[in-house]
């Protein structure tokens, strides 16, 4: 089964009246790494039943969270998901919507905008959250769920079968990436996630099977960008920080950049047009965004 949630973006005019807010970055220490995982109220589930997953974050820094993406993985001969949620943490939909002037109706649905977006599809859901306000307060910045998934199991298990669930990077050589903003607005990754264990749930059994699967925290190191118009010896689409590499950071900025919160001179202008069509619109966001959750290609 496949399951993909309406993709939104925003929209091509933006009247924006803001004021500039000064952010100080903290390190993330070893201590008090970010950590990613995933949970269940119930350990032991049954043929044909319903049960629901949720994704916890915990340790989020003082500097909070602009923007995340992640995968859950899962079973798929085994269960198959039904819902996918996200709450809205931060009010941060709301806002960007108070800052749009016009909707467009075949990117946007009123009320229904979000910054969460997410693809199931073989047995990984790849998930995307992310604001391009630069006002903190509309970032993600206590410990909670922040994703809420109902499976259901195949009438096709058995007693005795084991289902894990656990959490993963979007692409099969990349890294789960949490990002923030530094005094100067531009996005950087926090360089120590831990990744949880996965968790392990019995088909007719009475408890959670233990055998944890032990993980190292991702290593990303912060992104020293040079930005600014349109020259450059390489090409690389959708990579608008021009660091050399298409992450959810280069997502955020360029959100940033159509909610008029920065300048042209922020961005790699030809790396950011990743349509070719020689300007930076609401299109540009919305394929960027198919890419990291891998429903297209940048060609």
């Amino acid at each position: 089964m496949k399951t993909s949630k309406k993709f939104i973006a925003g929209v091509s005019a933006f009247v924006v009246a803001v004021s500039s807010i000064a952010i100080t970055v903290s390190a993330v220490t070893e201590s008090e790494g970010l950590t990613i995982s995933v949970s269940s109220t119930t350990s032991s589930i049954e043929a044909d039943s319903t049960f629901e997953v949720t994704v916890d974050l915990a340790n989020v820094p003082d500097t909070g969270i602009a923007g995340c993406e992640f995968a859950v993985y899962y079973d798929a001969s085994m269960v198959e998901v039904v819902d996918v949620e996200s709450e809205d943490l931060t009010g941060a939909a709301a806002a960007e919507l108070e800052l749009q002037s016009e909707l467009n109706d075949t990117m946007v649905s009123y009320p229904d905008y979000s910054c969460f977006d997410y693809y199931d599809s073989d047995g990984k859901i790849a998930c995307l959250w992310a604001t391009g306000l630069e006002n903190s307060s509309y970032w993600i910045n206590e410990d909670g769920t922040l994703v809420t998934i109902t499976f259901q199991a195949k009438d096709s298990v058995s007693d005795g079968d084991v289902v894990s669930i656990g959490i993963a990077s979007i692409s099969d050589t990349g890294s789960v990436v949490f990002a923030a903003a530094d005094d100067e607005g531009t996005y950087y990754a926090y360089d120590n996630v831990t990744i949880g264990d996965e968790i392990q749930l019995s088909v007719g059994g009475s408890g959670v099977v233990t055998d944890p699967t032990e993980t190292d925290p991702t290593e990303t190191d912060p992104t020293d960008t040079t930005l600014g118009g349109s020259d450059g010896d390489t090409v690389l689409l959708g990579d608008v920080n021009a660091d050399g590499s298409v992450k959810s950071n280069d997502l955020l900025l360029l959100k940033k950049y159509l909610l008029g919160l920065s300048e042209e001179s922020d961005i790699n202008f030809v790396n950011s047009d990743v349509t070719k069509d020689g300007d930076i619109k609401s299109n540009d966001l919305l394929l960027l965004k198919k890419y990291l959750l891998g429903l297209e290609d940048l060609t």
